[in-house]
């Protein structure tokens, strides 16, 4: 499906086992990082993600600069390190869930667990599809460099939306357990935190993102990656006030309707996607995961039941920073002086607006935390 050269066909391949092994690694470490969630130890689940972060970052930079910079060590080094992630995460959960034996397995519980479980996985194969799906579609397109354009900036916004999701996770055993009222007062308290908090980051980041790039990699990436970024930072931010929705629609028992929402995403989106990339190339795709982000944070708030007051204050002020930023941007271009400037202002601005009009903005400091 992928427009990949000759040359490289041996080594992308050689590859793909080790890319395939980290799948089910990735469930059992999903399951290990539950079972702390559950307990509230936010703080073990994060120093454990972030040993593994950190670990499957480095080693293979390590591996590359003495061994090989090829893909066929870069890659089982990844798959190394997070299976040694893992057994450490492993062995810590057995000792605060063990002794584990199979006398206590419970088939009403796990008959409840399976059907939640079912929509939740639903939710969660899709996701990843929705989320990939344009950088599938741009390399059998636009070919592989289209891909390092899109893939690059929308990997580092995606590594932002670790705010929101910190917020959600963390408030989801507290919605589990709160009464339909209790939880959607809630909710509209997170959603608020998150509509400034997570601006307070992507406002700055839009107006940076040319600088960032230009010194990162080069003036010549940064020319085409920079505008993909700043639109996909709109996108994402209003992705990451879906995390809340979600969150308390799941919390609330109902997984079922989270599932249904992404299920009949998928083919209206890849559908707008084609669309948009074939006659607009990179920026098409940028949009339509944007415009996909827009329309799935407004169904979640609609399964959600939380109201139009509450979506307003939440949403209204951000996004005229977000798009300000976004206008300014354009004059302030590569200069790296008057980016930081300019930046600082916006970031300032964020702040001022959450401290003035935001109920609760210490949720989303706490949420980190």
């Amino acid at each position: 499906m992928l427009s990949i050269p000759d040359a490289l066909k041996p080594e992308v391949e050689g590859t793909l086992p080790w890319i395939a092994c980290l799948f089910p690694m990735a469930l059992v470490s999903g399951s290990a990082i539950g079972a702390l969630g559950s307990r509230e130890r936010f703080l073990t689940a994060n120093l454990f993600q972030m040993f593994s972060m950190i670990l499957s970052q480095v080693a293979p930079v390590i591996m590359a600069v003495f061994v090989s910079p090829s893909l066929r060590v870069v890659i089982p080094t990844v798959a190394i390190a997070q299976g040694l992630s893992i057994a450490i995460q492993l062995a810590y959960i057995y000792r605060l869930e063990g002794p584990i034996s199979l006398k206590a397995f419970d088939r009403a519980e796990a008959r409840k667990l399976l059907g939640y479980g079912g929509w939740v996985t639903v939710s969660s194969l899709i996701s990843p599809l929705l989320v990939s799906a344009d950088q599938f579609l741009i390399g059998s397109l636009i070919g592989v460099a289209g891909v390092a354009h899109y893939a690059v900036p929308m990997n580092l916004v995606v590594r932002t939306q670790t705010f929101s999701a910190a917020l959600a996770r963390t408030f989801f055993p507290r919605m589990s357990v709160l009464s339909r009222d209790g939880a959607l007062e809630l909710g509209a308290r997170a959603l608020q935190s998150v509509g400034y908090g997570y601006a307070a980051i992507c406002a700055p980041a839009i107006v940076i993102s040319p600088v960032f790039f230009r010194y990162w990699i080069g003036p010549d990436f940064a020319l085409i990656a920079a505008p993909v970024a700043q639109i996909l930072f709109i996108g994402a931010w209003i992705n990451g006030l879906a995390f809340v929705s979600f969150t308390l629609i799941q919390g609330q028992g109902r997984p079922d309707l989270t599932g249904k929402l992404h299920f009949a995403e998928i083919l209206p989106f890849l559908g707008i996607l084609w669309l948009l990339t074939s006659t607009l190339g990179l920026n098409g795709a940028e949009i339509a995961w944007s415009l996909r982000s827009a329309v799935d944070a407004f169904a979640m708030f609609w399964a959600a039941g939380m109201s139009r007051r509450v979506i307003i204050a939440a949403i209204a002020r951000p996004a005229a920073l977000l798009f300000a930023s976004e206008a300014v941007s354009q004059f302030v271009g590569m200069n790296l002086i008057l980016a930081l400037a300019v930046a600082a202002l916006v970031g300032l601005a964020a702040v001022w607006m959450a401290y003035t009009y935001c109920d609760d903005w210490r949720l989303f400091a706490i949420g980190q935390l």
